[in-house]
């Protein structure tokens, strides 16, 4: 059965959240920066036509709020869709988020669900910062329900908060340096959906 390209770049373009659908209008090279994923190559006008293609398959949500304001995301059954064509494995990701931690502190949550990754991506992170003269620390470790997108929610995750002092430029340097190697811990997560 023959899959436009263009469907499952799509898929994997919205996988992660909640978009706004005049995202999916922007220029190739913009869009590939945005959603970190190579860019649909669909004009316009059939972009309009694919998404009502994904809607119909029940594979898409646009929640209408004005051609500007729409929104668009996966359902349940497009996310399934998704991790059937890259044929993703939960337990070699994890994701992030940053937050600042005071005036001059950083706090850093790794959430996966696997405990095992979690501390792997945090033993990368630590020592590579403190050779960097930056050391941090696990501030807590638990384990939470994670909403990895409006699709897809995993009753029970592992989440790390890492703390750093000293933000600065030379900070930034090294931890995206860090950061780096770090994200080697997740490689394999997903495959290619055209080989």
């Amino acid at each position: 059965m023959y899959t436009h390209p263009g469907k499952l770049l799509l898929l994997d373009a919205l996988a992660a959240g909640r978009y706004m659908r005049r995202d999916l209008y922007r220029a190739p090279d913009d869009y590939e920066v945005f959603f970190n994923r190579p860019w649909h190559g669909l004009a316009k006008s059939e972009l309009d036509v694919m998404l009502d293609e994904l809607v119909d398959a029940r594979l898409l949500q646009i929640r209408r709020g004005g051609k500007a304001l729409s929104t668009v995301e996966l359902t349940v059954l497009g996310g399934k869709s998704w991790e059937q064509a890259f044929q993703v494995d939960w337990s070699r990701y994890f994701d992030s988020v940053c937050s600042p931690r005071g005036r001059r502190g950083l706090s850093l949550s790794i959430v996966s669900v696997s405990e095992s990754i979690c501390w792997q991506a945090a033993e990368i992170l630590l020592d590579e910062m403190l050779r960097a003269n930056f050391p941090g620390l696990v501030a807590k470790a638990r384990t939470t329900r994670w909403h990895w997108s409006p699709w897809k929610v995993f009753p029970a995750a592992s989440s790390l908060a890492l703390d750093f002092r000293a933000l600065g430029e030379s900070f930034d340097a090294a931890f995206d340096k860090a950061w780096i190697r770090a994200s080697e811990v997740r490689d394999g997560w997903k495959k290619s959906a055209f080989d």
